[in-house]
């Protein structure tokens, strides 16, 4: 799976209420995002981490509002 369609699957998951956490990284380099896929790679649910830069990150969350009691872990 390439950067974009793996953006595409956490904005597809931040949408719908699936993303479980969103970890930015204290240095500031990226994010990692954990979230529940509900067809995988194989047709099936998956329980997804992918981590992006931070370039990648802001695309990710662009145009998205957080609350921090909406996940486990937030900024």
């Amino acid at each position: 799976m390439d950067n974009q369609e793996g953006i595409k699957k956490v904005r597809e998951a931040l949408s719908n209420g699936k993303c479980l956490s969103v970890d930015f990284y204290k240095d500031g380099s990226g994010a990692s995002f954990h979230f529940i896929d509900p067809h995988g790679d194989h047709g099936l649910p998956c329980d997804i981490l992918m981590s992006f830069s931070i370039e990648e990150a802001i695309q990710c969350i662009s145009g998205f509002r957080f609350g921090q009691h909406k996940f486990k872990t937030c900024f």
